[in-house]
């Protein structure tokens, strides 16, 4: 396999639950006897298990270095490889049970569907389950397969598109070597805007090993926009996943409608169904969470932390991605913690975190309406493509979580949305235009309304709270010190 051609390993490398080899028949693994073919969870680990150890060593290779260092030791690297060096266990690695549904072409995994922590299911399988699941689904769910080229071309893509539409600007960076606090003692941020031609220069030339040095640390870049280097799921063209747009249609329309003459302006107005003439100035901060590129380098950690918008897809183009859940955060004392320290958290148990491992052509959901607290890693220098979505059957779970969010904002690592008022408005009015969309066999129009207005009114009410606080946190102090007359 080795000497096989790029390409070729490519077409080459088997799918999940794959025969075992002559070879391996005599392994005293009884899982791996003979005739018998392992679960998902097997061939995984035999993939991946070490990689996933040396990256874990190289981790606590450089935190014994750093070691009475205290430069070293007050920068986000020094925190960051002790968080990931924790969750990824100290002994075995903690994969997150895998279900599938009953007589699954992928095989089978490595609990029951009611006692896994993620579920493993084809396109098909996914489609045929989210209808008969509606308000049901729970759980993160991947969906593997092929990638619809080798992972090179999809670099060779990215940097072609980084070069051509950013080389003048700015990217956003997770820089590791910036400290954790600043002068006050209070929290740094973590993140700073670095020239694009340096960004590029540092992802064309991958450290093969993790070190101490400042300018070779793993760069993380989580506000790249979408560079349409692959379709996303066919999912997401099913009416219920695209209430979101909906919605982004609909407040655009109403901004839209500010450009015209009084005398052309509607009530309630959507988008027309011709072509964009011209563009006007919006937030677009929900919009463009709709589509996004992300890229880490081997060894990058983002900290544990609910996405704002809580329905959220991912798609592996390259590398290798450890994305770590945490299934028992809502049943413990961990979640308290969890509201306070954000990303600085961990479990108090890390054996309580537990891994999803992506590779080229995987697709992983996590459910809108499921507020999925992840913490990922980067195994293998990794490019992936997302974006975040809601389903009309969650739509008061997801809501709820946004207020969540709202009143402990250090749980997501995304400022409040400045879209989010005229969403929840033009949400709160859709609802009432088409309640038909959301509701279902297990839940009738009158529960639904009454469901939506708890959920609508509660989140408004902590949105206004958090504008204010905003407000006056913005607001210049007066000084109590008298100021001199010019004369």
């Amino acid at each position: 396999m080795d000497n096989l051609p790029e390409q070729e390993k490519h077409q080459a490398s088997p799918g999940l639950g794959e025969q075992v080899s002559e070879q391996e028949q005599s392994c005293p693994d009884p899982s791996q006897r003979k005739g018998q073919t392992r679960t998902i969870l097997e061939t995984l680990r035999s993939k991946h298990d070490q990689k996933i150890l040396r990256l874990r060593a190289e981790y606590l290779k450089c935190l014994e270095e750093m070691k009475d260092n205290e430069a070293l030791e007050n920068t986000r690297w020094f925190q960051r490889a002790t968080q990931a060096s924790l969750l990824l266990g100290t002994k075995d690695l903690n994969y997150a049970p895998i279900g599938t549904l009953d007589g699954s072409i992928l095989g089978s995994g490595s609990s029951s569907v009611e006692d896994a922590a993620v579920l493993y299911m084809t396109a098909d399988e996914f489609a045929k389950y989210s209808k008969e699941n509606a308000t049901s689904m729970e759980k993160p769910i991947v969906i593997p397969g092929e990638p619809e080229a080798p992972p090179e071309e999809f670099m060779a893509r990215f940097i072609d598109a980084l070069e051509i539409s950013c080389a003048r600007n700015s990217i956003t960076v997770q820089d590791l070597s910036l400290s954790v606090t600043d002068e006050d003692g209070d929290a740094a941020d973590s993140f700073r805007l670095v020239p694009a031609n340096t960004v590029i220069a540092q992802i064309k030339k991958p450290q093969k090993e993790l070190s101490n040095k400042l300018n070779t640390l793993p760069i993380n870049l989580l506000d790249l926009q979408d560079f349409n280097l692959v379709n996303p799921p066919a999912f997401l063209n099913e009416p219920r996943y695209q209430l979101l747009r909906y919605i982004d249609e609909r407040v655009e329309a109403d901004v839209r409608q500010q450009a015209l003459p009084k005398r052309q302006r509607v009530k309630n107005p959507t988008l027309m169904p011709g072509k964009k003439h011209f563009q006007v100035r919006r937030p677009a901060d929900v919009a463009g969470c709709q589509r996004f590129t992300i890229y880490a380098q081997r060894g990058a950690y983002s900290g544990a932390h609910a996405d704002s918008l809580n329905g959220t897809w991912v798609k592996c183009l390259k590398g290798l991605k450890i994305w770590i859940i945490f299934p028992k955060l809502h049943d413990g004392e961990d979640q308290s913690g969890f509201e306070s320290q954000g990303s600085d958290w961990i479990p108090q148990n890390p054996e309580d975190a537990q891994m999803i491992v992506l590779t080229p052509g995987d697709v992983l959901i996590m459910p809108a309406g499921e507020a999925v607290v992840h913490a990922p890693i980067t195994a293998e220098d990794a490019l992936m493509i997302g974006g975040m979505y809601w389903d009309t059957q969650t739509i008061c779970a997801i809501v709820g979580n946004m207020g969540w969010i709202l009143e402990n904002p250090a749980v997501s690592n995304e400022r409040n949305l400045l879209q989010l008022p005229a969403m929840l408005e033009k949400l709160n009015a859709f609802v009432h235009e088409y309640p038909e969309k959301f509701i279902n066999e297990n839940l009738d129009k009158k529960a639904f309304l009454k469901e939506w207005k708890q959920a609508h009114d509660s989140t408004t009410k902590i949105l206004r709270q958090a504008k204010r606080a905003e407000s006056k946190a913005k607001k210049p102090i007066k000084s109590k010190v008298p100021q001199k007359r010019r004369k």
